[in-house]
């Protein structure tokens, strides 16, 4: 084959040549004109000496000249996408990849993804070979673009080394990329930000961490899992609040499971799929508001303040109305807090922050003691809520032992916890009820 594109190439070159420097014409035409007149005797010599021998010189040269540039083009581009014959087989480790082609990630970026894969779990180790491009794209039905694309990427980033007339080791130094983590959530909330600063603290390693709200929409929770598919190492999924029909599951199915950590309590008994860390839940929020039964009974009324710019979980609601309904409270669920509903006697459960602070103040105005005439909870703990008023009491959700196992699985421990069980509720009684 390579005797037969040097030949081409070398056609072609000297027919482009003789059709750019006309001066070399006369030589041609002279050729031509012995090796017609050899066959064809004629008795005008004259007019083959003219001008319409030489026309006809030219003529047949370009025709040449573009018809072997022709043929050589053909077999050069042919050559970049043409499967690879099969080779004989060298000492090249074998790699477990299976292509996907549903997957929106490009086949060179899976191929990266894989050998990568294989370097962090152990599979692949210093100074093993790995399938020549040639064996690689018949192995795996690839073009040769595709394979060569995945290994210049890993040679870039100090994976992978080559050797001339070797072939393509494992790197003993390959050059340390941050982990690449994207926390989806249903909204930007302040337990998402928990989640995300308790992730980050318990990393023992560099790592950016992003995160993406769906805005509680199914066709952009699926677009977004479909389009970052090869960006990211790992997925922190909360898919709250949407529903669990076929084409949502599908979508988090599409996601490797190795790569997806699902957190919270929905989807617990439809979707076994990845890493799964529970919480939360109807049973969790009931248990939790009756460990502090003697403590709430000091006030006539419970309220549950719903937030205004999120939503929030039905399971909650259920656990809030369920506790007040067994046990005599007078309850009330709050769209939206006006002044009027700050009253004495009551306590407040609240999701927002803003809620919280303008209870705070309205508590002030009134002349209000938190803790003794009127009681604030807040299901988000951060900074002020410690501060707060003397300390605001607080449903901890275990943002901070969620984000130590998540980041246990990134790093490759073994995490017990993450299959079954469900991490509890606190309720934490300060100042403020």
């Amino acid at each position: 084959m390579a005797l037969v594109l040097g030949h081409l190439v070398f056609k072609s070159i000297y027919c482009l040549f003789c059709a750019t420097f006309w001066r070399i014409y006369p030589v041609f035409v002279a050729y031509r004109i012995d090796t017609f007149a050899s066959h064809y005797p004629v008795t005008n010599t004259h007019e083959w000496e003219g001008t319409r021998v030489a026309a006809l010189g030219r003529v047949s040269s370009h025709a040449i000249a573009i018809f072997f540039l022709a043929v050589w083009v053909a077999f050069a581009t042919a050559g970049l996408s043409m499967p690879c014959r099969n080779h004989e087989p060298s000492n090249a480790m074998k790699l477990d990849f299976t292509l996907d082609n549903q997957a929106r990630a490009p086949k060179y970026q899976q191929i990266v993804n894989a050998i990568v894969g294989d370097i962090e779990r152990g599979v692949l180790a210093l100074g093993d070979q790995l399938p020549s491009i040639n064996e690689a794209c018949a192995e795996w039905y690839l073009s040769k673009d595709s394979v060569k694309r995945a290994y210049e990427t890993l040679h870039q980033q100090g994976f992978i080394t080559s050797i001339t007339r070797k072939g393509f080791f494992i790197a003993g130094q390959p050059k340390r990329h941050a982990l690449r983590v994207l926390i989806v959530a249903g909204g930007l909330t302040e337990g998402v930000k928990q989640l995300h600063d308790a992730i980050a603290s318990n990393l023992q390693r560099e790592a950016i961490l992003d995160v993406s709200s769906y805005n509680y929409r199914r066709e952009l929770l699926c677009q977004l899992l479909d389009r970052q598919q090869g960006n990211y190492h790992y997925f922190v999924l909360m898919p709250h609040l949407i529903g669990q029909d076929p084409i949502t599951l599908q979508c988090i199915r599409n996601v490797p499971g190795n790569k997806v950590i699902l957190v919270g309590n929905q989807w617990a008994e439809v979707l076994r799929h990845g890493h799964q860390l529970h919480y939360g839940g109807e049973t969790a929020l009931y248990d939790a508001l009756q460990s502090q039964l003697s403590t709430l009974q000091k006030y006539t009324k419970l309220n549950l303040v719903l937030p205004e710019h999120d939503c929030f979980d039905a399971d909650s609601i259920r656990a809030f109305r369920r506790f007040c309904t067994t046990y005599g409270f007078d309850f009330q669920l709050i769209d939206e807090l006006a002044e009027a509903d700050i009253q004495p006697q009551q306590a407040y459960f609240v999701v927002d922050s803003h809620h919280l602070i303008k209870l705070v103040e309205g508590s002030q105005r009134r002349g209000l003691q938190l803790g003794r005439q009127m009681g604030i909870v807040s299901f988000v703990e951060n900074d002020y809520t410690r501060l707060l008023a003397g300390g605001v009491s607080v449903i901890a959700h275990p943002s901070a032992e969620v984000g130590r196992l998540a980041a246990q699985i990134m790093s490759g421990q073994h995490c017990p916890r993450a299959a079954s069980g469900s991490l509890a509720l606190q309720l934490q009684f300060r100042a403020s009820c």
